[in-house]
């Protein structure tokens, strides 16, 4: 039997059971947890088919590439996302590895970014297992102001932290998921009012809102464009 691409915790139905997933694939994509706190955010839709599926995981893979849209996904004062490039420079494409994504949060932004917080993209990866199942992911970690090597972290979290964002086709069932790891708060910058600032946005209202805004994003990777004016 081939093991299923599945975030943990999560069903999926064979023949009209729910059948527990198996975790082992997908847990080798994820970071092990091993400091500070963690984070996961999953969302499923199931298919009438398995065609219908297969088009569903297409778009929400084309959905999750499109980084400078993620705010019209994301509802009500969301964060704002920027896809830019190893330069520095702002672009509309899809994401390549080394690439950056600039991230405007409500409330004060960081100094050592130029007022936004970055984290660089350092995995991509799409397979296909079999007919039935594939996955695509992308993980990213908060990293200095691009062009800046070995300056601060630009970021609230430290360096050790990742989020990694998953969309999954098994059989009928698609899974969008988003597992933030070893989330600390970065106070340890040459900035002190930079430190403080990040311990309260690492520790307080932001995560509760990016909490919220991952909910929504992951939501609106597999909403059908039917649903979209229901």
């Amino acid at each position: 039997m081939t093991a299923a691409l599945t975030p943990a915790g999560t069903d999926f139905f064979v023949n009209d059971h729910i059948v527990k997933m198996d975790e082992h694939i997908a847990n080798q994509f994820i970071p092990e947890q091993y400091v500070g706190s963690q984070t996961e955010t999953t969302e499923y839709n199931i298919a009438r088919d398995e065609e219908a599926a297969k088009q569903l995981f297409a778009d929400a893979r084309k959905k999750l590439l499109d980084i400078n849209h993620w705010n019209s996904l994301c509802g009500f004062l969301s964060t704002a996302f920027q896809l830019v490039d190893c330069l520095g420079n702002n672009v509309e494409r899809d994401p390549v590895i080394g690439d950056y994504i600039r991230v405007a949060i409500p409330g004060p932004g960081i100094s050592t970014g130029g007022g936004f917080d970055w984290v660089r993209i350092e995995r991509l990866t799409h397979i296909h297992i079999d007919a039935h199942q594939e996955l695509f992911f992308m993980q990213v970690r908060p990293s200095p102001y691009p062009g800046t090597a070995g300056a601060d972290t630009a970021h609230f979290f430290k360096n050790a932290a990742t989020s990694s964002f998953m969309i999954v086709r098994e059989l009928k069932q698609v899974t969008a998921a988003i597992y933030g790891r070893n989330e600390i708060p970065n106070t340890e910058t040459r900035n002190a009012l930079d430190n403080v600032r990040n311990q309260v946005v690492g520790t307080s209202g932001a995560i509760g809102l990016s909490t919220l805004q991952w909910k929504s994003l992951v939501s609106g990777l597999l909403k059908r464009d039917e649903e979209k004016d229901n």
